[in-house]
């Protein structure tokens, strides 16, 4: 116990990650959050690596069709139009300086935020690999991404005015925070809701509720990566094994 940064740096990383789990709200403790916060920092340094230098560069690269399926044919779309569309949803959104007021009128709103989400949106961003993967077949369906369960993230701006607009309906103990639709409904059919974290919660990480896998956020982010950003290629394989590997290949564990 103890040093948990320092241990984290030299390759502990799910050592680490589950002590201060263990902690659950004490990590709010002063001796304990300066460094838990260096950690969870340094978690999410990784996975934006991970999306931004890795994971997207090689969607490119494969000719996956982002935003195929979240919004209809996006293939009969012009050239301006798809990127006013993806001006609005973007692929890859970095943090702005506004994300921590946003982060600070949120806990205003519900109370504190698990760490790992705090720093999810300070130092990621938010980010959307909803679409579909190259079909040699002509005239594919525009959605056949659907069972992908991409990656996908709400805007904190979206979140915060989401639960603003809500606050005064919900007269209970704990409100769920909005993380990501869930696979049905990235594609636009109906399904079982968010992703949501429950709030207030002063731990580290937290149960990602309405995800079949009962994981918390960051075991759902590592499932994401083993699977190329694509969770529900664990069902069914719409790749081949070389497309896997090229997609997992060099991914910074955390």
């Amino acid at each position: 116990m103890g040093k948990f940064f320092e241990r984290y740096e030299k390759g502990y990383y799910q050592e680490v990650y589950e002590e201060l789990l263990q902690l659950q709200d004490h990590i709010v403790n002063p001796e304990i959050q300066e460094d838990a916060l260096l950690v969870a920092h340094e978690i999410m340094r990784r996975v934006r690596y991970n999306l931004e230098v890795l994971i997207i560069p090689k969607l490119k690269k494969m000719g996956y069709r982002f935003g195929a399926g979240s919004w209809d044919h996006a293939d009969d779309l012009s050239i301006k139009e798809l990127a006013l569309v993806q001006k609005e949803e973007p692929i890859f959104r970095k943090p702005t300086a506004r994300n921590s007021i946003y982060i600070s009128k949120l806990e205003q709103l519900v109370g504190s935020l698990p760490l790992s989400i705090k720093c999810w949106y300070l130092d990621v961003g938010d980010v959307s690999l909803i679409g579909a993967f190259h079909s040699p077949i002509p005239g594919a369906n525009y959605k056949s991404g659907y069972g992908l369960d991409p990656l996908h993230t709400q805007p904190l701006k979206d979140v915060f005015e989401e639960l603003r607009d809500f606050a005064d309906e919900d007269d209970t103990d704990s409100i769920m925070l909005p993380i990501s639709p869930d696979g049905d409904l990235k594609y636009g059919y109906s399904g079982g809701g968010d992703y949501e974290i429950a709030v207030p919660c002063k731990n580290f990480d937290a149960e990602l509720c309405g995800e079949e896998h009962h994981l918390t956020f960051i075991n759902y982010l590592r499932l994401c990566f083993q699977w190329g950003g694509f969770p529900g290629l664990e069902k069914e394989m719409k790749i081949t094994q070389e497309e896997l590997d090229f997609l997992t290949r060099d991914l910074l564990d955390f």
